[in-house]
């Protein structure tokens, strides 16, 4: 299935052409929440962090046939897993969650979603929930009502907060009022 979205900001027509193998699970806002499509919209950032991955897994997936895996190696800067921005209305309730297991008892992460500010250019705004992942899978949760943000724009991240194993899968953004 392709996509092609086109957007006008200030004079400048942005065209993004997204090819899409993964499918949204209904009721899911977030396309491949499973990994079933491998990376497809998904990415780990890494500042300072040498070494640090993500991987598909296919054993010890919680939900569908794989899950993935990202590693953070060092304490120093910073580890996340971010899929790419999505779209979703303004002043709504909305639920991120996801299957999290981690390599140790006591891993600390933070659930975060991330827009630029509508009035403020340059500014981030986040709603964030910090939670202690253990060797055990459980699904945990962010709720959220979205601020004005350019565009209509989120940015879903997954944080390791020290070095590890975060196993991740059944990844959805959700909103009742939808």
């Amino acid at each position: 299935m392709v996509h092609i979205h086109s957007v006008e900001t200030t004079g400048v027509v942005l065209l993004t052409m997204v090819l899409s193998p993964a499918r949204r699970v209904p009721g899911n806002l977030l396309p491949n929440g499973s990994f079933e499509a491998g990376r497809y919209g998904w990415y780990v950032h890494s500042q300072c962090c040498r070494g640090s991955r993500m991987r598909i897994e296919k054993a010890g997936a919680e939900h569908g046939r794989y899950c993935a895996t990202v590693t953070r190696t060092s304490r120093a800067g910073t580890t996340f897993l971010m899929h790419e921005f999505i779209n979703l209305e303004k002043d709504k309730d909305y639920t991120f969650s996801a299957w999290l297991r981690s390599d140790s008892e006591a891993m600390p992460v933070s659930l975060k979603l991330y827009c630029f500010d509508a009035n403020v250019t340059g500014k981030w705004q986040e709603g964030k929930q910090d939670v202690t992942v253990t060797r055990e899978w459980k699904r945990y949760h962010l709720k959220w009502r979205t601020p004005a943000a350019r565009m209509d724009m989120y940015l879903p991240r997954i944080d390791l907060e020290s070095p590890g194993v975060l196993y991740v899968d059944g990844a959805q953004i959700e909103s009742p009022e939808l």
